[in-house]
């Protein structure tokens, strides 16, 4: 691994590597939360779920939820 780390080139290499591995996670992290923000919504516009348990179960304020759901206060 001291080789690996002693070579500019193979250190940027894997800098680079993480920096992709990091964008990959926020990219699904943030797919997953559009997901869930559509289904609570669903929920909320057929009546199933208030809008204030939505935005909590979203982690996130009525309003935040509201804008990110499309949907008006």
């Amino acid at each position: 691994m001291q080789l690996i780390m002693s070579n500019p080139t193979e250190r940027e290499m894997i800098r680079m590597r993480q920096d992709a591995q990091i964008d990959w996670k926020t990219v699904v992290n943030s797919e997953r939360l559009d997901e869930r923000v559509s289904t609570l919504a669903d929920l909320v516009r057929d009546g199933f779920l208030p809008l204030d348990v939505a935005a909590q179960r979203a982690q996130m304020t009525v309003q935040e939820f509201a804008v990110r759901a499309g949907i008006k206060l």
